[in-house]
């Protein structure tokens, strides 16, 4: 983890150096954090009892209520810090390691709502897995165990109709074929609404009271990977043959950028071998704004090419 300018904690291929490291600095507040993490995720886990006895709820409230009663609602109202603070993990750990793993996964900081942020944190537990081929095929996976049939288009309206009593959605769809609609007892929209999302021209009509525009924005994060030779000198190593890492992850500052990896192919074939840091390597920069030509020169000393994606 780099604070900007130096790293405020190294990990190491040994387990319980890391634990004697975690404890040097910081007692036990990182024991702290897991239990809280692990209390919020068992209560949290309740949703797929519900789910398979066909509960439902009315609002988002609800919901958190029945899994969590009044903890879990009051975590949507107060952030990751406070909540942490309430239960004795110190300031100086919040700043050092849950701001970094906040960053990492939402580019957010320590005064998001604790509520999302338990779920983040929850991410960086050692015993996750990870998907060979790539973790969409869990998604082409589902939709081909439960026959769904996919159309490939655009929505571009959801209009309410209400025949003897019952709901009925009419959704209006465009392809490379033309245009097209079709009834639905169920509507469920996963795509942003708010008024600086342009990439969404989706309509209502029918609904009352009417569906407006929401206002508010979402936190951009912009994924480059680069083709280069890291600046390790950046990083407190002069000599690019003694950088250990190949993930970093920051501090609040530096703020130009959130997390550093060097990446691996997706397929990882019995003869890979991961790049040394003197060498040419693909690096993934996760940040919250695209980086500035003299931003990749303060990372890299040179590099070949960058492709960058960005999400809201």
């Amino acid at each position: 983890i780099f604070g900007g300018e130096h790293f405020v904690l190294e990990e190491t291929d040994w387990y319980l150096l890391n634990l004697f490291r975690l404890w040097w600095h910081y007692g036990i507040s990182f024991l702290r954090l897991q239990m809280w993490v692990e209390e919020v995720m068992e209560k949290f886990m309740r949703i797929y009892k519900y789910q398979a006895h066909g509960y439902a709820f009315s609002g988002v409230e609800e919901l958190l209520y029945s899994l969590g009663e009044s903890t879990f609602v009051n975590m949507t109202q107060h952030s990751v810090a406070e909540s942490l603070l309430q239960v004795g993990v110190t300031q100086r750990f919040i700043d050092d390691v849950v701001s970094a793993v906040l960053r990492a996964s939402y580019g957010q900081s320590a005064a998001m709502p604790a509520f999302a942020g338990a779920m983040s944190l929850a991410g960086a537990q050692g015993s996750l897995w990870s998907v060979e081929g790539g973790n969409k095929l869990v998604c082409s996976g589902l939709l081909k165990l439960t026959k769904a049939n996919v159309i490939h288009a655009t929505v571009t309206s959801v209009t309410l109709h209400s025949t003897e009593g019952k709901a009925l959605y009419q959704v209006a769809y465009e392809n490379e074929v033309g245009n097209s609609s079709d009834f639905y007892d169920i509507v469920v929209i996963a795509t942003p609404l708010h008024l600086d999302n342009s990439s969404s021209n989706l309509t209502f009509a029918g609904f009352h009271p009417p569906i407006d525009d929401l206002q508010g924005s979402f936190q951009p994060t912009v994924v480059s990977l680069v083709h280069g030779y890291l600046n390790s000198s950046y990083f407190g190593f002069p000599d690019p043959k003694l950088f250990p890492f190949a993930n970093i992850l920051t501090t609040d500052f530096p703020s130009f950028f959130c997390t550093l990896d060097n990446m691996c192919p997706v397929n990882i074939s019995a003869s890979f071998r991961r790049k040394q840091p003197q060498e040419a390597a693909v690096w993934r920069v996760q940040s919250p704004k695209p980086l500035f030509r003299t931003q990749l020169k303060t990372l890299f000393r040179s590099y070949y090419s960058v492709q960058t994606a960005e999400w809201q």
